[in-house]
């Protein structure tokens, strides 16, 4: 009789002697579905740019979306998330000079603006920022940061009258900005008014 791996014959000559037989057991080898393969295209380094600039790796950002730039290189939301990366590494002047080749298509974009003539206010380039601002202004009259570097601006390129014609415009609105008030008394230093300086 068949007892799993071994079984006994009933012969009376054979009488209680026990065969071992081999099973053989065939395995059916399963074959994993392949892992469907990442396709690394203009919007796969796009959105791996996008991932890590929420973790402010702009390094690594920059390297995809110049990734995604070799594939195509007119998007226009792609030029400006590399002019923004290189800002926020520190190549300035890489970031101005993709900033302006997309400026007609977000000229009413403040923020824009606003990374522009941050952009120029860092390289010292103050009349061109100076261009920037007012375009802000024009857009958003009441925006304080683009008044207070107004002023600034002003006063960096020695133009100190209408630094402090801006300031005391300003002030009526933001009495308590410190800055402003340290704009007008350095304005007044410099153009020899020191009894009016604050």
């Amino acid at each position: 009789y068949y007892n799993g791996a071994s079984f006994m014959i009933e012969h009376p000559e054979l009488k209680n002697i026990e065969v071992h037989t081999k099973v053989v057991t065939s395995e059916v080898v399963k074959e994993e579905p392949k892992k469907e393969e990442i396709k690394k295209d203009f919007n796969y380094f796009v959105n791996q740019g996008d991932e890590l600039i929420k973790r402010k790796d702009f390094d690594l950002a920059l390297v995809n979306y110049k990734l995604a730039f070799k594939q195509n290189n007119k998007d226009i939301p792609l030029i400006r998330r590399i002019a923004f990366c290189y800002k926020k590494t520190g190549k300035f002047t890489n970031a101005i000079e993709l900033y302006k080749k997309i400026e007609l298509h977000q000229k009413k974009d403040v923020q824009f603006l606003s990374e522009l003539a941050e952009c120029y206010f860092i390289t010292a380039n103050y009349s061109e920022q100076l261009e920037y601002l007012n375009k802000i202004i024009l857009l958003e009259p009441n925006n304080q940061k683009a008044l207070l570097d107004l002023c600034k601006a002003y006063f960096k390129t020695n133009n100190y009258n209408e630094a402090l014609n801006n300031c005391l415009n300003y002030i009526k609105h933001y009495e308590d900005n410190t800055e402003l008030l340290t704009i007008m008394g350095q304005c007044y230093e410099k153009m020899n008014f020191g009894e009016n300086s604050l």
